[in-house]
């Protein structure tokens, strides 16, 4: 009947509405699952090709032709911290600095572009750049035993040098910084020594000799400060 067919039209519309959003959802997913694929390929060869120059740069003796190499690596991976650290190897300190800036922007956590760049300001004598990633590299490796004990001696011949170069007021934030750092080395240490049965000192965290020479040294000029 008339009243039949009125009734049975819209049903049919709705039924054919689910069949074609069935058909569909297995070729999205398709196409979900294709372009994901693709991304992934593409990650994994840019870090390949990254990989690959950066092996070639080791390999080849010229420093021009290695700069060449590691740029391009970067190109390729901008988050290759090794490329990144041997790339500011063979460049000078002001190269140096925007390449592990550069790479901080895709890395900001990582602690040896950190130190690398506090390293790079202190050779530069530019000191409170210096002080500032030289303490952000403490923070983010503090168990390292190398660096504690190093950055002492950094501290220590950075602020006799501006002393020399009549700079007291850096000099004086220098040793200031170098005493507050080495106490709070020792405090490490001391925490690890006493709480050992709870904490593994897998990292053979330990106070040097040369800390303990350098700390000393610190601690003497800081009786000096204007304000001790």
């Amino acid at each position: 009947t008339t009243s039949d067919i009125d009734i049975s039209v819209p049903y049919v519309k709705t039924m054919a509405t689910q069949f074609r959003s069935n058909t569909n959802m297995p070729l999205a997913i398709c196409i979900l699952w294709l372009c994901t694929t693709i991304c992934l390929t593409g990650v994994a060869l840019r870090g390949e090709m990254s990989s690959f120059l950066q092996r070639q740069a080791l390999m080849t003796k010229d420093s021009e032709s290695s700069q060449r190499l590691l740029q391009s690596s970067l190109r390729w991976n901008p988050m290759n911290t090794d490329a990144t650290l041997q790339l500011v190897q063979i460049s000078t300190l002001e190269e140096g600095i925007h390449i592990l800036k550069h790479s901080l922007s895709y890395s900001p956590q990582h602690p040896g572009l950190v130190w690398k760049l506090a390293y790079a300001y202190g050779e530069l004598g530019k000191i409170e750049p210096y002080i500032y990633w030289l303490s952000k590299s403490i923070l983010l490796d503090p168990y390292n035993t190398d660096k504690q004990s190093d950055s002492l001696g950094r501290l220590l011949t950075l602020s006799l040098d501006q002393l020399s170069r009549g700079d007291r007021d850096e000099s004086d934030l220098l040793v200031q910084t170098g005493v507050s750092h080495y106490n709070n080395y020792k405090s490490k240490v001391k925490e690890l020594a006493d709480h050992h049965d709870q904490l593994h000192n897998d990292r053979q965290f330990l106070l040097t000799k040369e800390a303990q020479k350098w700390g000393s040294q610190l601690d003497i000029l800081a009786q000096s400060l204007p304000d001790s």
